[in-house]
């Protein structure tokens, strides 16, 4: 495709205006919200037909967005990196419940056994 060249696509689902678009940090996703009270996922690859096929411009069922839905317009959507501190304190939330899941299971398997 040249430069000159432009595919598009309509895409469909708010019932009001647009006000915001956000693209995911790997540009995998749309975000879009609007007045409707709705937030939209949009997986590109899907819309872009990923199997090779040609697109036909046209909404299919397999470019349904996933829909988030607010009580008032939505006026920013955005896509964020956690903080490095965050990121740890989820592994260290992780490891602790695993080690909470191995005492739980070694004890219902040492209970099961005096049973």
């Amino acid at each position: 495709m040249t430069q000159s060249e432009q595919k598009t696509k309509r895409l469909s689902g708010h019932s009001g205006p647009v006000g915001c678009l956000s693209f995911s940090l790997d540009g995998s996703v749309l975000a879009s919200g609007g007045d409707d009270g709705k937030v939209l996922l949009w997986q590109l690859a899907e819309l872009e037909g990923e199997d090779g096929e040609e697109d036909d411009g046209e909404e299919d069922a397999a470019d349904a967005p996933t829909v988030i839905k607010h009580k008032g317009k939505v006026t920013e959507v955005r896509f964020v990196v956690p903080p490095l501190g965050m990121v740890n304190q989820v592994i260290l939330v992780l490891k602790l419940l695993g080690k909470l899941l191995l005492l739980i299971l070694l004890l219902f398997h040492t209970g099961a056994r005096q049973a």
